[in-house]
């Protein structure tokens, strides 16, 4: 906690790590909310994590600089 004087008293002030789970929640129910929304978005992701595979897959068989 981080301590911060006002006005001749001391205050302490929370500490971000105390909500973080607050702000999960909050993040998660956003991106449910786009995704729902948008449904282009979905096509994105899947784009996305499709890459994700292709280059896992096909990324150890192939190094940069090697012939």
């Amino acid at each position: 906690m981080y301590v911060y004087i006002r006005n001749g008293q001391m205050c302490e002030l929370t500490d971000s790590r105390y909500f973080s789970a607050n702000y999960a929640i909050v993040v998660a129910l956003l991106g449910v909310y786009s995704l729902i929304t948008n449904p282009l978005l979905l096509v994105a992701l899947g784009f996305l994590i499709g890459g994700f595979l292709a280059i896992s897959r096909f990324g150890a068989s192939l190094r940069a600089g090697t012939r």
